[in-house]
């Protein structure tokens, strides 16, 4: 008969006489007898060890609720949660408290992402290895490692080699080798969570489509600015044309049951409970500095619906690590658990004081490495989740051009649309009066005016866009920006709704325009509005990357020069970006066609001579367009 009994601080072992078991119980473990129980004693922590001893020899001993728990224990709690317990040591709770984990009363155990796994283990590992040996022992611990070495080997990559991934993803046309990184690393441990940050014009929005399609998500809602709405819905219609997509613009707009729902910041907390209940599969988060404000209304709404889905891709060309601040609310939903609450992020990783007026968050900390020991370096952590790629790349540079230029779409509300349909329709009335009378011939440069006219009020009505982007990519980048647009009444429309922009037109004197320049290329100036005509030559820029048109020129090289001012061999950054805004159902469109078709043509027009007949034949081939789609143009 065996039995198992405590003696104050030990456990006696009863079992009948035998001088081998005893002696072999005796050289494992201290072992001693007990003459008033007539048992042999051992401590709790050699109870197991003794009991197979003994069991080696015959005796079987129910050890429940005499084996202690283990001093050093980790358990994976499903979905993606650590627990761990281990006795109390001041060094490790406060290494494993400053980098998130969080104490769980019930349990009496601390918890933390599995994602955070191997860097608690790395760092407790000198103060008790014990507990660190018990987390890698896990084997859902052992499965995220995995994972996290394919996506930290993925997140700067420029191309992959997965036949299989390739097959999956039905994408209409050629994405570039790098665009292909984005959804395998997406895809990579099943996890469904990725911050696309490439640098601008690397084509991020098709990577999220990608992202969505080797997926499989069936809804997806997308949040972006109001200026990029129309901007992806063309993006999904181009790459995937067999996709429903549905554009909300108002809080009238009613949500369907499309694959894509687009909807911009400023509808989200009106909209917030509408869209929880549609339950959509995968959020995407375009611009996602829009909701770097972790007390704001749509922020708070943003999160909610980001935290419920199953997918979450975000795109951002901001440098996190320049103002990891910004990034809290997106870091935050893409590894819940992970970074603690805001006031422990910023003076983690922003280097957070107290100022005069409040707690200064601009700065960074712990970047690179652990500056205080304890905290896990920001960018370890990022190579889980963030995919970013330099223009600069040589797989990259091999297929981008040193210049990045794309057409960006922009709405027109109620009001700039009646202001350029009315325009159009004056034109059109009077052009048919001409063609009804006579041979059919319009007044010399009839029909120059009218285009221009039109290419005018084009400009007028995409102020409010313009004005839009500049504050945007200021809030974004910070960097100075410049603007060029044809007519006066457009560039003082631009400028008088942005605070800190200045103007150059063919009215502003030589002087004043190099005071101008001078304070530009000094960043005094945040945003420059200037002329196309006037800014051909002579004129350095490079304070910018960036540039915009609002209106387009009849011929490329007076945009080619005026773009040159800030695409030069003394300009420091890698890439200039050059974005042509533009309007739906407007001369915009048309043009940028013909711009485009006839580049061959007009764009080695450098000459007065060649360029005004460049000018004549885009002006006859715009005219031939828009009589080709008459009123359909506005049905």
């Amino acid at each position: 008969m065996t039995q198992l009994i405590t003696i104050d601080n030990r456990v006696g072992l009863k079992f009948p006489y035998d001088p081998e078991a005893k002696d072999a119980l005796k050289a494992e473990v201290k072992a001693f007898w007990n003459p008033e129980n007539k048992v042999w004693t051992v401590a709790p922590s050699d109870l197991t060890k003794a009991t197979d001893i003994l069991f080696q020899h015959g005796y079987h001993f129910d050890t429940d609720g005499f084996i202690p728990p283990k001093e050093h224990e980790a358990f994976f709690s499903a979905p993606d949660t650590i627990l761990v317990r281990f006795p109390y040591e001041v060094v490790t709770k406060n290494m494993l408290k400053t980098n998130g984990a969080r104490w769980q009363p019930v349990q009496k155990m601390w918890s933390f992402p599995v994602g955070l796994a191997k860097a608690m283990a790395v760092r407790v590992e000198n103060t008790m290895p014990q507990l660190a040996e018990a987390i890698l022992a896990l084997p859902e611990v052992n499965s995220e490692i995995d994972a996290q070495k394919e996506r930290a080997s993925l997140s700067q990559a420029t191309s992959v080699d997965d036949d299989e991934l390739k097959a999956r993803i039905t994408v209409f046309g050629t994405p570039y080798p790098h665009q292909w990184v984005a959804p395998q690393m997406y895809m990579a441990g099943g996890r469904k969570r990725l911050l696309i940050a490439d640098e601008m014009g690397l084509g991020k929005t098709l990577q999220a489509i990608m992202c969505i399609d080797a997926a499989e998500h069936e809804r997806i809602l997308v949040i972006c600015p109001a200026v990029v709405r129309t901007n992806w819905a063309k993006e999904i219609e181009q790459w995937r044309p067999g996709d429903s997509a549905r554009v909300i613009r108002s809080g009238k707009d009613l949500l369907g049951d499309e694959k894509w729902t687009i909807i911009n910041y400023d509808l989200l907390y009106r909209r917030q409970e509408e869209l929880q209940a549609a339950r959509f599969e995968c959020i995407v988060v375009d611009e996602v500095h829009n909701i770097k404000n972790h007390k704001a209304k749509r922020t708070i709404a943003a999160c909610k619906l980001m935290r419920q889905a199953q997918g979450l891709l975000a795109l951002s060309g901001t440098p996190i690590t320049n103002r990891p601040s910004e990034f809290y609310t997106v870091l935050s939903t893409m590894l819940p658990g992970a970074f603690g609450n805001w006031w422990s992020f910023v003076h983690k990783y922003s280097n957070a004081y107290q100022g005069d007026f409040g707690l200064i968050t601009a700065g960074a900390s712990n970047i690179d490495r652990s500056d205080d020991g304890i905290t896990i370096p920001l960018n370890s952590v990022l190579r889980d989740v963030m995919l970013r790629r330099s223009s600069v790349d040589p797989i990259i540079a091999e297929h981008l051009p040193d210049l990045i230029e794309f057409s960006l779409v922009v709405e027109l509300n109620d009001q700039e649309r009646k202001l350029y349909d009315a325009c159009y329709n004056e034109w059109f009335t009077r052009l048919d009066a001409y063609r009804d009378v006579g041979d059919g011939s319009t007044p010399p440069g009839f029909i120059l005016n009218m285009m221009t006219d039109l290419r005018k009020t084009a400009g007028v009505v995409k102020a409010r866009s313009a004005i839009e982007y500049a504050k945007q990519h200021m809030d974004s980048l910070g960097t100075p920006l410049v603007i060029f647009a044809h007519h006066k009444e457009v560039i003082h429309t631009i400028v008088h709704g942005l605070s800190g922009a200045t103007s150059i037109t063919g009215d502003t004197s030589h002087k004043i325009r190099d005071d101008i320049m001078e304070a530009f290329q000094a960043e005094e100036i945040p945003v420059l509005v200037a002329s196309t005509g006037t800014m051909r030559e002579g004129i350095n820029l490079t304070a910018s990357d960036t540039v915009v048109f609002v209106e387009r020129e009849w011929t490329p090289a007076i945009e080619q020069q005026a773009t040159a001012r800030v695409r030069r061999i003394s300009q420091d950054a890698p890439i200039c970006n050059r974005v042509n805004l533009t309007a739906e159902n407007t001369i915009d469109e048309h043009l940028n066609q013909l711009l485009a078709e006839k580049a061959d043509v007009v764009g080695r027009s450098l000459d007065g001579d060649l360029e005004k007949r460049a000018e004549n034949l885009i002006v006859k081939e715009l005219l031939a367009m828009l009589e080709k789609e008459g009123a359909a143009l506005h049905a």
